[in-house]
């Protein structure tokens, strides 16, 4: 799902600027694991009563000791996403021709938006 989400943005933001468009489609991959993230944990949060990150982090403390952990997070998955593997994988599918189309659109948007809509449906359904 991942290398569909990465190599679906790289092949339409190359279009628009070949110079950044593989930062970009990384970056964004990254934000898509936020949203799924996201959206897993207002899942179990919505079918078990049970807010795991409420009692890790009360609303009158400090919250500045995250910070690390989500740093450790975002360079675990910009270094799972590494230039090596994303230029196998765009070495993959480069013979695919008209990957940027209305269907692969769609789809696009279904697997990143959606997900994250959905978990602050269920965030507002509690």
């Amino acid at each position: 799902m991942y290398k569909f989400i990465f190599i679906y943005l790289y092949e339409l933001l190359n279009k628009v600027n070949p110079v950044s468009a593989f930062d970009s489609a990384r970056s964004f991959t990254i934000v898509a694991v936020f949203f799924h993230m996201f959206f897993i944990s207002n899942i179990f949060l919505y079918f078990s009563k049970y807010n795991s990150l409420r009692s890790v982090i009360d609303l009158g403390s400090n919250k500045y000791y995250l910070i690390p952990i989500v740093l450790l997070i975002v360079f675990g998955l910009y270094r799972l996403f590494n230039k090596s593997r994303m230029d196998h994988l765009i070495e993959k599918y480069d013979s695919q021709e008209n990957l940027v189309n209305v269907k692969s659109s769609i789809l696009m948007l279904i697997i990143t938006i959606l997900p994250f809509l959905l978990g602050i449906w269920l965030l507002n359904a509690k």
